[in-house]
């Protein structure tokens, strides 16, 4: 009869601890692509309350994304989990109407929105990395106003050629801190993936986005890619955006993505 009891305990604290125990990242950080009223109210607010620049053309960017793909964007917030994008299902039927619309990438889009707090050392264009977006500063009128030297200083690519495998997170860190980078605004941080160039000569910022708070909640904001929609992210741990983060831009052969917060290295 004491064993039964026992087996019966044991059993009661095992189903237990499966649920309570703690939930996978995925199923507590939630994605939208801001396409309802209620979303871009939140976005507003958050706008308004970090100070970022310029949103009424990225909001205004965001409703011409959502036009013409609505059948593959998320409205309203949904958990991640339950996302699943296909980068080749989006459509840019959008510019049939806004002919002289320009797209822009992630760094594109966080630089406009929180360049009057970055401070950073001015450099000339390097490397090859930034080939598109060198191009994309001097042809988009929404970007006209972007400081080049100081963008490039940002983004720049860092010469990687010659580092030992496991020193590249050392490495890095002195590379980004002669950069002098400064950040005035504590309301909003800058969030990068650092990733592994194809012939393994560089780490340059594969993906960007900008990270908030609201009460116990933070918030991302991200442009996915070119020709792919802006995302709004919510979750209680900045840990759990982390890996997210990792786990979408992790590619076998290639060194883990290196994220950084206001470029400063995140520990795994």
């Amino acid at each position: 009869m004491k064993r039964s009891v026992m087996r019966v305990l044991v059993v009661a604290c095992l189903i237990g601890l499966v649920a309570c125990g703690p939930k996978k990242e995925e199923d507590s950080i939630f994605v939208t692509n801001l396409g309802s009223q209620e979303t871009f109210d939140l976005l507003d607010r958050l706008s308004k309350n970090v100070g970022l620049k310029d949103m009424d053309q990225v909001k205004e960017a965001i409703e011409i994304f959502n036009s013409t793909n609505k059948e593959t964007t998320y409205p309203s917030f949904v958990p991640l989990k339950e996302v699943n994008y296909d980068p080749y299902a989006f459509n840019n039927n959008y510019l049939e109407i806004h002919e002289d619309f320009y797209d822009m990438n992630c760094r594109e889009t966080l630089y406009k929105i929180f360049c009057p707090y970055i401070d950073v050392k001015e450099e000339d264009f390097s490397g090859t990395y930034l080939m598109f977006d060198q191009e994309d500063l001097e042809k988009n009128p929404a970007l006209k106003d972007i400081p080049k030297r100081k963008y490039s200083g940002l983004f720049n690519e860092v010469d990687s050629r010659g580092w030992k495998e496991e020193d590249y997170e050392k490495n890095l860190q002195e590379a980004l801190e002669k950069k002098t980078f400064k950040n005035a605004n504590p309301k909003g941080h800058l969030i990068s993936v650092y990733l592994e160039g194809a012939e393994k000569e560089a780490l340059f910022v594969g993906h960007c986005g900008l990270l908030m708070k609201e009460g116990d909640k933070y918030y991302f904001f991200e442009k996915l890619a070119v020709n792919e929609p802006f995302n709004l992210l919510s979750f209680k741990k900045k840990e759990d955006l982390f890996k997210v983060l990792r786990d979408r831009y992790r590619e076998e052969g290639f060194h883990d993505p290196i994220l950084t917060e206001d470029l400063k290295i995140v520990k795994n």
